[in-house]
Order: C-alpha cells, then structure tokens, then sequence
C-alpha cells in the first residue's frame, strides 16, 4: 500500500475514535451532574478559633458543588478534619480532636465538624544555647530575663516565633552580624501539658562597622548625612545603632524613605560595610486642609453651632542647601462659642507662622528652631491679637535627654472684663527625656517634661501700667507598661502641674492663666471647660495652679484596630496648690485607634462625671491623629 494512502487512513482513524470518545463521554458528564449528591457544611470550633476559619476548608469552600460519591466527600472531611487540628496544635492545644459526621437532613446532606479543643498547654521551659566559632559558649545570652518572659504562658507558635526573632534581635546588638537559628524544637509532654522550647543559634564572627556610603542624594552636605550617624567605623557592631540612624535621618523631614543595607560578608579585618539609600522629598511642598466639626450644645443654647477652619502651608526643603527647613503656615476659622456678642463673633481665628529649622548650629545634632507668629484668637475666655516670637536651640545630652533653651518675646492685646495690653520679653528653657518605644504610639517606657518660662515686662491695664514678671513652670509625666508579651495590652497613665507666679491672680492676663479641659487634657469637658466659671456661669476664669492626671489601658482588637477606656480629672485653683474648696473635674469615655503611617487615627467619646447644668455638655466628640499623650 502506498505511503500516501497509508498515512489518510491512519488520521482518518485517529479523527473516527475521538469524535466517538466526545459522543460516549458527554452524556455521561452530564449524568455525572445531574446525579450528583449536594451537602452544607456545620463548623464547631470549640470557642478557640474564630468562625471565619471555616473558610478556609476546602469542604467549605467546594459545598456549592456536587459530589458524585459520599467517599469523595469523606476524603476532603478528613482533610479538613487534619487542618483544624494542625491549626489548633498552633495555638497550645495539643490533645485538640475534631470528629466529623455526615448528616442526612430532608434529603440534602449535611457534613458537621466537632472540636473538642482539650486542655490548653504551657511552656515550662525556654532554653536557649549559642556558640561562637571560636566555641565559646554565650551565657550572658542564654540566662538573659527577656528569654523567660513566656513561661507559663500559653504555647502558642507565633509567641515563640516572636522570641526566636527577639533573640536573633539580641545577637545582632551585641556584635554578630550574621546570626541565625541553626536548630530548634519544641518537646511536648502530654501527661503534664507542658512545652519545653529548644532553640540552637549559630552567632558567626564578631564584627564591626564599616565604612558607611550614602547614595540618593547630591544637594545635602556628606556632613550633615554623617552627622546623623550614631556609631563610628571600628564600633563593635550593634543593631540598635542602625535603627537609631534611620530614625535620625527621618527626624530632618528631608526624605521620604531610608533604607540601610548591611553587606552579606565583612571584609578582612571583619568590618561590615554599610550602605545607606536616601529618597529625598520634593524642594517645595505645598499642603490645604479643611476640617470640620459640630459642638453638641447644652440646654441654654438656643442654636448649634458648626465650625469651619481652613489651613494652608508651603515648605521649602534645604531652602539654604545646609539640611534646613522653612515653612510658612495660615490658617483661620471663625470663633467657636456661642456665648460671644456679635461683636466678637466677628472676629475670626487666624495665624500667620513662619518656622526656620537650621541644624547642626555651634555643634554637631544641635539644632536652632526660629519661629514668628501673627495671632488673633476669640475663645470661650478671651480674645487676644498680637505677635510673638522666638530662637529655641536644641541640644540632644544622650539618646534619650535633650535641652531646649532660647530667647521669646511676645507682644498681646488681651479683652476679658476689661482690657490689657503687655510686652514681655523671656528666656525659656525645658528638660524632656524620652524612654519610650515608638514616638507615635509607645507600648513601654516613660516621658518626662520639666519647663521654666521666666518673663518681664509691661503689662497696661484699664487705669494703670507697671512693670510686672511672670513665671510659668510646667512638669508633666506619662508612663507606658505592656501586660503581656504581644504587648496587646498596654496601660498608659499620666500626670501634670503647671503653675504662674509673679503676680496677683487679678493682674495676670486672661491668656496667661491656666485652664483646663479639652483634647488633650480631660476629654470629659470642652476646651478650657474644666475649672471655675464666674458668677453669672458665661465663661470660665481660669487659674493660676493646675494639677491634671489621666489613666488609659489600651487594647488591640486587630493589627491595626484598637479600644481604649480613660479616665482623667483636673483641678484649677487661683491659689497655688490649693487642694481646699475647689472640686476635681472628672470626665470618663471610650475611644478607638486605627495606625495609619502618620500615627493613629483617634475618635474619642466622653462626658462629664459631674456635669454643671446649663455649662456642660452631656457628650463630648474628638477626632483627631495621635495618641492623646
């Protein structure tokens, strides 16, 4: 037979048994469908993991399809069954049983898993061990306190997860670069429901910074890039260090990333070469914000009032090439009482600000913050228009103590009951240390503040005008303490004095007394609501002596979603320290967080303890970005 012919009758056979295999195998797909066996899934987990876990079982996932057999279904339960386990096993439960039953129900199937979770399991011991090339064990390393906070507690593998990085952490701030984990286990004993974690480090060599390159960048000074850096070439190599000079290059606002790369192998005298990649923000940068609030009235006010305030800033970055930084703000809205006559409800809230930030002045990190302010101002106390200024220098004494120093000057016309015209010329100066984690939300550590603002001038009153001085001292802590680990709960308390000396009560200026109440002191009451107010109740007088404290446990719902209950109280006296006659202002709420990159997002609700009628709002409403302290 020719080849030709051959090869026709071969296709034409293969083409005949496929037509055939589509025309035998279709009908039986669709019998396949049509006769297939439909099911729901039921999940009980026991109270441990969350419902949405049940999402992730393939039973659950394929329920809207039939199977063509019950084995097939059995099969994906036993799987699932399996999963439910191994994810249970995660979070301490060792001896966790899922038992699955499928379930005929008005002819639909349905597949029911049960858990029972069994008693949760506890680590009893943490042992850790690593050696250095050389052999040497380290026992400082080993027997460290922060290795032993777990026990005791659930074992659950993220927590021990988060111990083997802190570790990691631990080795590489104490001048080994390149450590990791060589082996680990985690034995169980299931008799007495204890865990006992094993983990093996390898340290590699000691070693030491290197040279540092900067790339990115053109237009900023080396000097000033280097400046910023907090170890030297030759230091023993500590990972905090790293952190810290990141940390410092973001404080210059001069770049919108940093990013620090350490090489993979040191050189021959064991120094780690570092390269550290700048992205610079824009020269200019111009910014317009609008916000909005409602004041919930009391039962006096016959009108609810609504705010608008409009603010508008430019920026010029490295405006004279030395790392500096000028910005230009105005904002303004109208006046935010009702209890204003329409005079003064004409007078709308604005300020001019211009800012000059000059680093590295005199020394190296110290840094000269030049401010000037045009300022008119209506409130629930006052109006005042004038302008002030000042040239604070800053200078960092360690990685957590810095000094602020300078000359201000201020000059005001200020309307309460009567009319008050001052210049005073000052020196201020302020101690702040700060041993918190994370300066936007700390989970640890403590703030203190302590300030000294010494003034004199002349102070022009209605039928007088004298040479006066003022002093107005300021202390304020807050303390941060997490009660577990996962740092999920962390209880946040603080305390302030604030006091003015010099003069009579009745010669200080309506703008210099003290008052409380507000954001960012007891949320309970409106701003300056929360102290004394004259005899006819139309606005509050203000002191000269405040003592405020606060106290605020804060939870985590989610990674990014928090709640948090508070408490706070003021006291404002006209006399100095005076605990006698004057009540506490005490306010209560609950409030949310969500951490976003510029900082939490915080909405705040409040009201009063002891609410004075016709004065006091019965809620209070914040909105703002920030941790209150």
């Amino acid at each position: 037979m020719p080849i030709f012919v051959w090869n026709r009758y071969v296709k034409r056979l293969i083409w005949g048994n496929f037509v055939l295999g589509l025309m035998i195998c279709a009908p039986c797909t669709v019998v396949a469908q049509s006769m297939g066996t439909s099911y729901s899934v039921q999940v009980h987990f026991g109270g441990v993991l969350k419902e949405s876990f049940a999402e992730e079982l393939l039973s659950y996932q394929m329920q809207d399809r039939p199977v063509l057999h019950l084995a097939l279904l059995e099969e994906r339960a036993r799987k699932d069954a399996a999963l439910i386990e191994k994810k249970m096993r995660t979070m301490g439960y060792f001896k966790a049983h899922v038992r699955y039953f499928l379930i005929e129900q008005q002819g639909d199937i349905v597949l029911v898993f049960n858990t029972d979770p069994g008693p949760v399991f506890s680590v009893e011991k943490i042992q850790f061990s690593a050696n250095t090339p050389e052999g040497q064990p380290l026992l400082r390393f080993m027997q460290a306190p922060i290795f032993q906070k777990n026990i005791g507690h659930t074992t659950t593998f993220s927590a021990l997860r988060e111990l083997e990085q802190k570790a990691i952490q631990c080795l590489k701030s104490s001048g080994f670069p390149y450590a990791q984990v060589r082996e680990k286990e985690l034995i169980v004993n299931h008799n007495t429901c204890r865990t006992t974690f094993r983990c093996v480090f390898d340290t590699g060599p000691i070693a030491f910074f290197g040279e540092v390159t900067f790339t990115g960048v053109s237009d900023i000074p080396m000097d000033f890039l280097k400046n910023r850096v907090t170890f030297q070439p030759g230091e023993i190599f500590d990972e905090r260090k790293i952190e810290s000079t990141r940390q410092a290059l973001i404080s210059t606002r001069l770049f919108q990333s940093v990013k620090i790369e350490v090489a993979k192998n040191h050189d021959a005298h064991r120094r780690v070469p570092l390269t550290i990649k700048l992205k610079p923000v824009p020269a200019h940068l111009v910014s317009v914000g609008v916000h909005f609030s409602t004041f919930q009235t009391t039962e006096a006010d016959e009108n609810r009032l609504q705010g608008l305030k409009g603010q508008f800033a430019f920026t010029k970055f490295n405006c004279f090439g030395r790392g500096d930084c000028l910005q230009l703000l105005l904002s303004g809205s109208p006046p935010m009482h009702t209890r204003l006559n329409a005079q003064e409800l004409a007078r709308h809230n604005f300020v001019i600000e211009g800012e000059l930030v000059e680093p590295d002045v005199f020394l190296p990190l110290h840094t000269l913050v030049s401010q000037f302010a045009s300022i008119q101002e209506t409130t629930s106390s006052f109006f005042r228009r004038g302008v002030a200024g000042s040239a604070l220098w800053e200078a960092p004494v360690s990685v957590v103590i810095r000094f602020i120093v300078g000359p201000t000057v201020e000059r005001f016309r200020v309307e309460e009951r009567g009319r008050y015209t001052y210049t005073l010329m000052g020196m201020s100066g302020e101690m702040i240390r700060d041993t918190t984690d994370n300066p936007l939300d700390p989970k640890s550590g403590t703030r203190l503040s302590l300030a000294i603002h010494p003034q004199m001038g002349e102070i022009i009153q209605p039928d007088q005008c004298k040479k006066r001085g003022l002093l107005t001292i300021r202390g304020r802590l807050s303390t941060y303490y997490s009660l577990d680990a996962s740092e999920k709960c962390t209880i946040a308390g603080w305390a302030s004095i604030r006091q003015v000396l010099g003069q009579a009560f009745a010669h200080i200026p309506a703008d210099k007394k003290l008052y409380a109440g507000g954001n960012h002191s007891v949320r309970g009451f409106a701003y300056q609501y929360a102290g004394p107010f004259d005899h006819e109740q139309q606005y509050p007088t203000g002191g000269r002596s405040v003592l405020e404290w606060g106290i605020e446990p804060r939870m985590s719902v989610t990674e990014d979603l928090s709640i948090a209950l508070f408490a706070e109280g003021a006291k404002v006296s006209q006399e100095l320290l005076s605990l006698r006659e004057d009540a506490w202002f005490t306010g209560v709420g609950i409030g949310f967080r969500y951490m976003t990159q510029m900082g939490p997002l915080r909405i705040d609700f409040a009201t009063p303890l002891k609410r004075r009628r016709y004065i006091d709002s019965k809620l209070q409403f914040m909105l703002s970005i920030g941790q209150p302290f």
